[in-house]
C-alpha cells in the first residue's frame, strides 16, 4: 500500500501529533508499506519524505492561516511535478487540514482519503459548519478520543467510516522492571504539557490536601511560570515541576511512581495515560475523551466525574491504602497496554484501511 501523509512538523519538534505521525509511519514501513511524509520542519522519518519550504518555518508566519495556505499550495505544486500516485492520502489535524485534501487526492489518484483527529474538536458554530462541509470528502476517520468518534459519527454520512483509534505506546514503556510497592514514599506523577486545558492548578490543590504524599509533574508549557509562582505563594513543598524530560527520564520516573494523575478539562485519549498503564501504574483521571472506555473504577484506576479536590484525594488515598489492589492493577494495566503498542495500532489502521479498500473495489 502506498501512503502519503501530510503535516507541517515532525520530531524532534515537540508535540503529541508529531510523535504519532513518526511512530505510525515507522511501523507501517516495518509492515512493508510505502510511506511518504510531506512536511516543513523537523527530521525525515522515511527515505521517501519530502521537506516543503524548508528554508523557512511555516509556524512563524503571521497570521497563521497564511503559512498554512502557502504550505499546502507548495505541496500541491510538488505533487503535480512529481506525478506520483498513492493509494491512501492520510491527513492529520482538524478540519482545516481538509481544505486542500480534495485537490491533493485527485492529483495523486488516491482511492482513500483518511483523516486522523488527535484532539477534542472545536464545537464553535462557524467551525462546526465548515467541518461538516469538508468532512463529506473523507472516507476513513480515525479519532484518538472515543467521545470525538461518537460526535463525528453523528454528523457524517454512512459513506464515511469512523473508528476510535487512540495513539500508540512506544516500546521503551514496556520494559520489564521490579516494582516496589512500599508505601513509605508514595509518589503521584503527572506527565503533561503545561497549558490551561491540562488544569494542573488543580493538582497543586490536591498536593496541598495530601501533604504527606509526593507529587511530580513532568512537562513544560505556557503555564509553567504561573504554576511556579503559585507553588511558592502557597508554600507547597511536596510537589516538583521537573520541566521537559527526555523519554528515558520519563520512563524512569514512571517506574518510581505509585499512581498517575490527570486533571485535564479536554483531551482526545491522552497518550500519557497509556504510557503510564504500560508501566503498570493505577490511573486517577478526570472524565474526559471517553476515558471510561479504558479506565474502569476499581479495576485499573478511578475516573473522577467532577473537579472536586476531595474526590480526587479520596481515590488516591484508596490506591495508597490497598497494596493488593495496586498489585492487581499493575498486572492488569501492563496487560491491557499491549493492545495499544505502536505495532498493534499500526496493524489495526492498515487492516481497517485494507478492508475499506476491498469494500470499494
Amino acid at each position: 500500500m502506498k501512503i502519503l501523509r501530510i503535516y507541517t512538523k515532525l520530531p524532534p519538534l515537540p508535540g503529541g501529533m508529531e510523535k504519532h505521525i513518526a511512530e505510525l509511519s515507522k511501523e507501517q514501513l516495518k509492515l512493508k508499506h510505502n510511506v511518504s511524509i510531506y512536511f516543513n520542519q523537523g527530521n525525515t522519518v522515511t527515505s521517501n519524505d519530502v521537506r516543503i519550504m524548508g528554508w523557512m518555518s511555516i509556524g512563524n508566519i503571521k497570521p497563521q492561516f497564511i503559512g498554512f495556505i502557502l504550505f499546502y499550495f507548495a505541496v500541491l505544486v510538488k505533487l503535480k511535478l512529481n506525478g506520483k500516485n498513492f493509494d491512501v492520502l492520510h491527513i492529520h489535524g482538524d478540519y482545516s487540514s481538509l481544505i486542500f485534501a480534495g485537490f491533493i487526492k485527485k492529483i495523486i489518484n488516491a482511492k482513500i482519503l483518511a483523516l486522523s483527529i488527535h484532539d477534542k474538536l472545536d464545537h464553535k458554530y462557524i467551525k462546526q459548519k465548515i467541518f461538516f462541509r469538508l468532512i463529506k470528502k473523507v472516507n476513513l476517520i480515525f479519532t484518538c478520543g472515543y467521545d470525538t468518534a461518537k460526535y463525528v459519527e453523528s454528523i457524517c454520512s454512512k459513506e464515511t467510516k469512523v473508528i476510535p483509534r487512540p495513539s500508540g505506546i512506544r516500546d521503551v514503556f514496556f520494559e520489564n522492571f521490579d516494582k516496589n510497592f512500599d508505601n513509605s514514599n508514595f509518589t503521584i506523577i503527572t506527565v503533561s504539557n503545561l497549558m490551561e486545558k491540562k488544569n494542573v492548578k488543580l493538582i497543586l490543590k490536591i498536593a496541598q490536601q495530601l501533604n504527606a504524599y509526593n507529587f511530580v509533574v513532568i512537562g513544560d508549557g505556557p503555564c509553567r511560570n504561573s504554576l511556579e509562582s503559585d507553588i511558592i505563594k502557597l508554600k507547597i513543598n511536596n510537589l516538583k515541576l521537573l520541566g521537559h524530560q527526555n523519554t528515558s527520564k520519563v520512563v524512569y520516573h514512571l517506574h518510581k511512581a505509585d499512581c498517575f494523575l490527570l486533571t485535564s478539562t479536554a483531551e482526545g485519549m491522552p497518550t500519557s495515560i497509556l504510557e503510564a498503564m504500560a508501566c503498570g501504574l493505577p490511573i486517577v483521571t478526570s472524565d474526559i475523551g471517553g476515558i471510561t472506555n479504558l479506565i474502569k473504577n476499581g479495576k485499573n484506576g478511578f475516573v473522577v466525574k467532577d473537579y472536586d479536590v476531595n474526590n480526587f484525594s479520596k481515590k488516591i488515598k484508596k490506591i495508597k491504602s490497598d497494596i493488593d489492589l495496586r498489585k492487581d492493577i499493575f498486572a492488569n494495566n501492563k496487560l491491557l497496554a499491549n493492545d495499544f503498542s505502536w505495532k498493534q495500532v499500526a496493524k489495526n489502521i492498515i487492516d481497517e484501511t485494507t478492508i475499506y479498500l476491498n469494500e470499494k473495489n
